[in-house]
C-alpha cells in the first residue's frame, strides 16, 4: 500500500483541551449576554462520550452534555496538569488570524497574508496590533497545539487553541525540543499545565492563565540530548527508576524461603555460570577478530590508494596446549612517521584525516591556486605519500600550515 503523495497524513482530532468557558452575564440594559471566563482546571470537550468518561477516571469531574452544542459533551476536570506526548511534525501550528461570523478572513505569517497572497494588512507594532485586534480589526496570534493523552485510550489527538502572546513564544520552543527528541527515538515525558501569572499595571493587579509544556527530565539529560543531536546520534534517556519494575528473586532463594533482605543480597550476586552439557565440545581458543575493511575516500584528481592485505588470523591456543611454532615473518611496508613497535606486538594503524579536514585542505588549495604537483610534493615531504586520503591526523596540522605558507609557483 502506498500513500497519496500530495496529501499529508495526520491523526484525527478527537477532542479539545480548553482553559475557559462561556459565562452568562447581564448587560447594563438588562439583557443577557455571554463572555469568556477563565478556569483554574482543564476542560475537555468531545463528541465521543466514552473517551471523556475514560478521561474522568484519571482527571476527575463528571461528563455532561454541552449545552447549546448538540451531540457534544464536556468534562470539567479537577486538575491543572495533563500528561501528554508530542506528535512529530503535527504538534504546533501558529498564524496571525482574523475571524468573523463568516469564518477566517485573514491568515498571515507576519509578512504575507496567505489566503490572498498579499502583504500583511495589520500594524507592524505588536501593541497597535493588539488594540486593533481587540476591536476585531486586526489579527490575533493563534497557536494550536496537538497532543496525545496517554491516559485516555484510543487513536487521535487533542487540540489546544490559545491566543496568548506568551503561549505563542514559549510553546514553540518547548514543542520544538520535544519533536526533535521524539524524532530521534527518545520519548520525553511531558506535562501540559495551566500556569497562572500576574501583572501589575496602572496600580491594578490582574491574573491570566498561560498553557505551559513542562519536561520531567533533568537539565543533565537535556544536555546529553543536545550533544547527541549535534552529532546526529540517537540518544537513550536514563532508564526509569527501579521502583517502576521488579527483579525476580533467584529460584534458590525462593526455595529456601528467603526473606526480603536475603533476596536482595542474592540478586546483587552475579549469576552462576550454567553447567556444560555432557556432550559439549571441548573449549577452543578464541581467534583474534579481523578488522572490518573501511573504504578510504579519495580526493579530487587523485589515484586510489593501494589496498593493504588483511593480517592473517592467528588462533589463540587453548589453556594447557603446546605453543605452536612461530610462522615465518612476512615483510610489510612500514608507514612513515609510525613509531617502532615492541617485538611481537601488533602495530596500530594511525587514524587518518576525516572528510571535513580534507575538504578544508582542498578549499585552501583552491583559494591559494596551489598547483597539484606542489601539493603532492608537500604531502610527500611530510607524510611520505602523495594522497590526501592517507594523511595521519597527527600530521594534518603540519600539512595545512605548510600549504598556507607555501608560495605558489608561477607558470
Amino acid at each position: 500500500m502506498s500513500p497519496i503523495l500530495d496529501l499529508q497524513q495526520r491523526l484525527q482530532e478527537v477532542g479539545r483541551i480548553r482553559m475557559g468557558q462561556q459565562q452568562v452575564y447581564t448587560r447594563k440594559d438588562g439583557s443577557q449576554g455571554r463572555r469568556p471566563a477563565k478556569l483554574q482546571h482543564w476542560r475537555l470537550t468531545s463528541r465521543d462520550q466514552q473517551r471523556l468518561a475514560a478521561a474522568a477516571e484519571h482527571y476527575g469531574g463528571a461528563v455532561q452534555p454541552w449545552e447549546g452544542r448538540e451531540g457534544e459533551h464536556e468534562l470539567y476536570t479537577t486538575t491543572d496538569t495533563l500528561r501528554v506526548l508530542i506528535i512529530p511534525g503535527q504538534a504546533l501550528s501558529q498564524w496571525w488570524e482574523l475571524w468573523s461570523g463568516g469564518g477566517c478572513q485573514r491568515r498571515c505569517d507576519g509578512h504575507t497574508e496567505v489566503l490572498t497572497q498579499a502583504p500583511c494588512l495589520c500594524p507592524a507594532a505588536y501593541d497597535e496590533r493588539a488594540e486593533a485586534a481587540a476591536e476585531g480589526k486586526a489579527c490575533k496570534p493563534c497557536t494550536r497545539l496537538a497532543v496525545l493523552l496517554p491516559d485516555v485510550p484510543g487513536i487521535g489527538h487533542w487540540r489546544l487553541e490559545t491566543h496568548s502572546y506568551y503561549a505563542a513564544v514559549e510553546l514553540a520552543a518547548a514543542t520544538g525540543l520535544l519533536e526533535e527528541a521524539t524524532r530521534r527515538g527518545a520519548l520525553l515525558p511531558a506535562r501540559l499545565r495551566i500556569d497562572v501569572r500576574r501583572k501589575v499595571a496602572g496600580g491594578k493587579t490582574t491574573s491570566y492563565p498561560v498553557p505551559v509544556v513542562d519536561l520531567d527530565v533533568t537539565p543533565t539529560a537535556l544536555i546529553e540530548l543536545g550533544r547527541g543531536a549535534a552529532e546526529g546520534e540517537l540518544l537513550a534517556l536514563p532508564p526509569a527508576p527501579a521502583a517502576q519494575g521488579h527483579t525476580p528473586v533467584p529460584a534458590e532463594a525462593r526455595a529456601q524461603g528467603a526473606g526480603v533482605a536475603a533476596g536482595v543480597a542474592a540478586m546483587a550476586e552475579p549469576p552462576a555460570p550454567a553447567a556444560p552439557r555432557a556432550n559439549a565440545q571441548a573449549a577452543l581458543g578464541a581467534a583474534a577478530p579481523l578488522p572490518a575493511p573501511v573504504p578510504v575516500p579519495v580526493g579530487e584528481g587523485e589515484p586510489a590508494p593501494p589496498v593493504q592485505p588483511a593480517p592473517a588470523q592467528v588462533p589463540v591456543p587453548a589453556p594447557g596446549a603446546a605453543p605452536a611454532a612461530p610462522a615465518a615473518p612476512v615483510a610489510a611496508p612500514t608507514p612513515p612517521a609510525a613509531a617502532a613497535a615492541a617485538p611481537g606486538a601488533t602495530a596500530a594503524l594511525p587514524a587518518m584525516a576525516n572528510q571535513r579536514q580534507r575538504r578544508l585542505l582542498w578549499a585552501t588549495v583552491r583559494e591559494r591556486g596551489l598547483p597539484e604537483d606542489q601539493l603532492r610534493g608537500i604531502l610527500r615531504d611530510i607524510t611520505g605519500q602523495e594522497s590526501t586520503a592517507s594523511i595521519p591526523t597527527t600530521l594534518f596540522g603540519a600539512v595545512l600550515a605548510t600549504v598556507q605558507a607555501t608560495e605558489v609557483a608561477q607558470a
